[in-house]
């Protein structure tokens, strides 16, 4: 309910929103053609590389989080 009340406030701009909209389908379009004319080994690198980072930066909050709470 409060994201129609949003929208109805006007307190956005709407030709950014439509811009980034537009731009998002053209940015789905590369990708997906990028995607399908890899070959499937170089794929299957770049997610394991994303998924390694993604996890690396996780423990390293978790540990800073960690870290403040005892100094606490």
């Amino acid at each position: 309910m409060s994201s129609i009340t949003y929208i109805k406030s006007g307190k956005y701009d709407k030709l950014m929103s439509i811009l980034i909209m537009i731009s998002g389908v053209f940015g789905v379009a590369t990708a997906a053609y990028l995607v399908k004319s890899m070959e499937k080994d170089l794929l299957v690198w770049i997610i394991v590389g994303v998924v390694i980072i993604a996890s690396i930066t996780v423990f390293k909050q978790a540990l800073t989080k960690e870290n403040t709470t005892d100094m606490a």
